[in-house]
């Protein structure tokens, strides 16, 4: 084998690390709560929105700087 084939294998092993290191970061079970928060948060609105209408999310974040 040539220079250029283990070449070719150490990038395929550099980009298969960094992506199985990125996975593994993401899906730790200490960051769940912070991966998870947004799609509940949007899942509330959801409700707010099905029982209260717009007013009742101005209400509920007015003064955070959001609306």
């Amino acid at each position: 084998m040539n220079w250029s084939v283990y070449a070719y294998m150490g990038v395929v092993l550099v980009l298969s690390g960094a992506l199985l290191g990125i996975i593994v970061y993401y899906y730790k079970k200490d960051r769940e709560d912070k991966v998870e928060s947004p799609k509940f948060s949007m899942l509330d609105d959801d409700d707010v929105l099905d029982t209260g209408g717009k007013a009742a999310i101005r209400k509920r974040y007015a003064g955070k700087g959001i609306i």
